[in-house]
C-alpha cells in the first residue's frame, strides 16, 4: 500500500511540475493577431477575386434573364391563345413551356453550384497566400504564434498585424500580378 501511495505522489509531481512551468514559458511568447475577415475584404487580392465573381455571376444572370424571358413569353402566349388552341396544340405548346421552366431551372442551380466553385477556389488561394505572407512576418519579427482573433474570445496583450499582413500581401500579390 504504501508503494502505491508513493507511487501516486511521484505521478502528481510528474504532472504538476510542467504545469507550473507553462506559465513562464507563455510569458516569453512573442504572440500576433490577426483579422481574417478584414485581410479576406480588404487585401487586393480578394476585391479582385470579388470583381471576377461579380463579373462571372453578372454573366450569368443575363443568360438566367433570357431564359426568364422565354418563359414568361411562353407563359403569355399559352394563356392568349388558350381558347383559340386546339387540344395537341395546347399540349404542345404546355410541353414546351415545362421544357423551357425546366431549362431554367437547371441553369440556375449549375450557375449557383459554378459561381461557388469559383468563390470557393479563390479563397483557397487566398487564404494559401495569406499564410505563406504569415510566416514571413512571422520569421522576420519574430512571433511565436500569430492567431485569427474570430478563434479567440479573450486577449490582452498582443499585437495586431491585420494592416500589416494586408500591405505585404498586396504588395506580393502585386508585384506577381504585374509580371
Amino acid at each position: 500500500m504504501r508503494k502505491l501511495v508513493l507511487t501516486w505522489m511521484i505521478g502528481m509531481l510528474a504532472l504538476a511540475v510542467p504545469a507550473a512551468w507553462a506559465p513562464a514559458a507563455m510569458a516569453n511568447q512573442t504572440i500576433g493577431m490577426i483579422d481574417m475577415s478584414v485581410i479576406l475584404s480588404e487585401s487586393d487580392a480578394a476585391k479582385e477575386a470579388n470583381r471576377r465573381l461579380q463579373q462571372e455571376a453578372e454573366a450569368r444572370q443575363a443568360h438566367l434573364d433570357e431564359l426568364r424571358a422565354r418563359v414568361e413569353q411562353l407563359q403569355a402566349r399559352l394563356e392568349h391563345e388558350e381558347e383559340e388552341l386546339s387540344p395537341e396544340e395546347m399540349a404542345d405548346q404546355q410541353s414546351e413551356l415545362i421544357v423551357a421552366l425546366q431549362e431554367l431551372e437547371q441553369t440556375a442551380a449549375l450557375y449557383e453550384a459554378e459561381i461557388q466553385q469559383m468563390a470557393d477556389e479563390l479563397r483557397a488561394q487566398i487564404l494559401a497566400d495569406v499564410g505563406v505572407v504569415l510566416q514571413r512576418i512571422g520569421d522576420a519579427r519574430g512571433y511565436d504564434l500569430i492567431i485569427d482573433a474570430s478563434a479567440v474570445w479573450y486577449y490582452k496583450l498582443v499585437t495586431d498585424l491585420t494592416w500589416e499582413v494586408i500591405r505585404e500581401y498586396n504588395s506580393v500579390w502585386n508585384a506577381a500580378n504585374n509580371n
